[in-house]
């Protein structure tokens, strides 16, 4: 993913309600536990 989409996706989550934000970050808990899994890298969500 391109630095812009990052850019994109962190004004989005900083934009959207409270109630947005959390049923957006469930949708991607998996995904990122999934990226967490297959680089091996520290979790930042932790």
């Amino acid at each position: 993913m391109t630095t812009a989409g990052n850019w994109k996706i962190i004004l989005t989550l900083f934009f959207l309600p409270v109630s947005g934000r959390q049923h957006l970050l469930r949708l991607m808990l998996p995904v990122l536990f999934i990226i967490h899994l297959s680089t091996d890298l520290p979790n930042p969500i932790v």
